[in-house]
């Protein structure tokens, strides 16, 4: 009976280290599997935060270049608005020039008919 203790003891041994053997590769397994679980969710991140970058910064880009736009549109209304009013400075003085024109022109001819006039009157004495 002793032998047979002795056996079965020594089996349980054997049975009980191949137990342990099989328990430190199951949880050796598990390790690795969790620290490349941890290295994908690591590189899952890494690109994640590139991708988030990467549209901050086209966000920041197309937010800078629409204030020049506004920035320019700004300028450009303001040459515009100078413009208008030296157009309106121009047509100004372009009228009164023409309303002067039209005013020499009447008086030109008032003295014409005074000198064709006074002319018509002596050559007239004399004849």
């Amino acid at each position: 009976m002793c032998y047979r203790r002795a056996s079965a003891l020594q089996a349980g041994s054997r049975s009980g280290s191949a137990a342990a053997v099989a328990a430190r590769a199951i949880v050796e397994d598990l390790q690795k599997r969790l620290a490349e679980e941890v290295q994908e969710r690591e590189a899952e991140a890494a690109l994640y935060s590139a991708k988030l970058y990467q549209s901050e910064k086209a966000m920041s880009d197309w937010y800078v270049e629409k204030r020049l736009l506004e920035d320019h549109i700004t300028r450009l209304s303001a040459e515009l608005a100078e413009r208008d009013k030296i157009d309106g400075e121009i047509e100004g003085c372009v009228t009164s020039m023409l309303e002067r024109l039209r005013a020499v022109e009447a008086e030109n001819e008032e003295l014409r008919g005074r000198f064709t006039a006074g002319t018509a009157a002596p050559a007239g004495q004399c004849a």
